[in-house]
């Protein structure tokens, strides 16, 4: 009898999880994320680009081949998806993220209920608000806050694994090795250098069981690790290999992003702007980072979990090669750092013990009431303190691309032949619903002289009909007459830019 009210009083518990971990997902999100209905347009370049490249793929151009961006196929296809939802909005998106959230909170709740022994409900939706209004959110719908549920997993194995390895089992189940490999394959043809968290685990199991002389059984894992790797990997081998486009997989998103993006002159050496940025990143986000110095910091002083020097060290391992495999570069981007977020479940297990103590088990066990009540104000709160909600307070007709979409359409034209110049997707692909003729259909930050050669050429030759820009042609002047002029913030709050769109004369 005991067993069965147990039983049927977790599964209750799992319920209750995933129902606020989906409310705290969806509450917070609709206000923080610019893919939300709530939003007049989703203006994020990066986001854009991704949505013209998806939309590219399901008109039967060839990625890399016919056109050029520089992250992996998986995640194209995901905004193909996307796009097959809805031609011109990113509600796709959104629900994307609104599920990625939920499962991110859900693995999150499970690891810190592991290493307090007890639900947390109060923590789910405080995490949700620290990972979606913090500075390194962005607009939504990047690559870095798509992954996080898989990090969250890897992270909640991790320390599973740890503590059976505790108890003397020394073995990791090979189907969790498979599913690292399978995982570490989808995060590789996403954007490689967010593998850095499954190499720093895969570097520790493996150091562990040469310790422990698990020769047999690290072989095993090794051709498990491979077997979900390949899942993932074979098939888009096969894509491009049918397209005859391999020699541009490897040229793009090997060759250039290796050579090319990351030859930015510094003037210091990489290690050490590495470290300045990862310096900055803590400090911008000072919700999440205080979290993570709290987690860590209580793991490391930690004398009580035995053998605790592998989980330290294990813990310290993954942790660095994460950051590293993220920060280091010439490069930087402020959406980078959400990755980090996955570490500040860390952080609410001594806060969690603090407030076990305060409180006596009664008060403790009104939880339920509490998580609810806390959820409630974290939607409040999010809506305050995102970085995307004074977008809230525009519509559609005061956005350039559809002021700029109204003048197209008033000439008569659909905007098939309009080229975003000199910046990156500015949306006027998503707003008009057009794919781009030319293949370097915007800038990428990367220095690639091909790009520019190729978007001068098709616009000198008159090519294109439309062109927007966030500065004056410098060329062409002959050719193309500007027709409007509009000043609007840009991806976040008090950053002014200037929209241009230029007309082929006599068109």
């Amino acid at each position: 009898m005991k067993e069965f009210i147990r039983d049927k009083n977790e599964k209750i518990d799992t319920l209750y999880v995933i129902l606020i971990s989906f409310l705290s997902a969806f509450g917070i999100l609709i206000f923080c994320t610019k893919c939300s209905m709530l939003y007049p347009f989703q203006d994020g370049m990066d986001t854009n680009c991704f949505f013209t490249v998806g939309k590219a793929l399901t008109q039967g151009k060839v990625l890399y081949r016919d056109i050029y961006e520089h992250k992996g196929l998986i995640l194209y296809l995901i905004y193909s998806v996307a796009y097959l939802i809805s031609e011109t909005s990113f509600i796709g998106i959104f629900w994307l993220e609104v599920f990625c959230a939920t499962i991110f909170l859900w693995y999150a709740h499970k690891t810190l209920r592991l290493l307090t022994g007890e639900s947390q409900y109060w923590s789910i939706p405080i995490l949700a608000f620290i990972a979606y209004t913090g500075y390194s959110f962005s607009y939504g719908g990047q690559i870095e806050e798509l992954v996080l549920p898989i990090l969250a997993w890897a992270l909640y194995t991790f320390i599973r694994y740890m503590f059976d390895f505790q108890k003397g089992e020394k073995m990791l189940s090979l189907v969790k090795v498979f599913f690292m490999g399978l995982f570490t394959a989808i995060l590789f043809w996403m954007k490689y250098t967010l593998t850095g968290f499954f190499l720093g685990l895969v570097l520790f199991m493996v150091v562990l069981q040469i310790r422990e002389r698990n020769m047999k059984y690290l072989l095993r894992c090794a051709l498990s690790f491979i077997c979900g790797f390949l899942l993932v990997t074979i098939p888009v081998l096969i894509y491009f290999s049918w397209h005859h486009a391999l020699s541009d997989l490897w040229q793009v998103y090997f060759y250039n992003m290796l050579f090319r993006y990351n030859n930015r002159d510094i003037g210091m050496s990489r290690i050490e702007y590495s470290i300045r940025k990862i310096l900055l990143t803590f400090w911008r986000n000072k919700r999440y980072s205080i979290l993570i110095v709290i987690g860590v910091a209580w793991f490391t002083m930690q004398k009580k979990l035995k053998n605790c020097t592998s989980f330290k060290v294990g813990l310290w391992m993954i942790c660095i090669v994460t950051t590293f495999g993220i920060f280091y570069s010439t490069q930087y981007n402020r959406y980078w750092g959400e990755v980090l977020v996955v570490f500040s479940t860390l952080g609410f297990v001594p806060v969690s013990m603090l407030i076990k103590k305060v409180f006596s088990k009664k008060r403790y066990g009104i939880q339920h009431f509490s998580s609810i009540v806390i959820l409630l104000v974290c939607i409040m709160m999010s809506r305050l303190f995102s970085m995307n909600s004074y977008l809230l307070d525009y519509s559609k007709e005061d956005m350039p691309q559809f002021i700029f979409a109204d003048i197209i359409h008033s000439d008569g034209q659909n905007g098939q032949a309009i080229m975003n110049y000199g910046c990156l997707d500015l949306g006027m692909y998503t707003v008009l619903n057009v794919v781009p003729e030319c293949k370097y259909f915007c800038d990428y930050n990367i220095n690639l002289p091909i790009i520019y050669e190729t978007q001068r050429e098709y616009i000198g030759s008159g090519q294109a009909d439309y062109i927007v820009t966030r500065s004056p042609l410098d060329f062409a002047q002959d050719l193309y007459e500007q027709v409007s002029y509009v000043e609007f913030e840009l991806e976040f709050e008090n950053y002014i830019q200037p929209y241009y769109l230029y007309r082929k004369v006599n068109l």
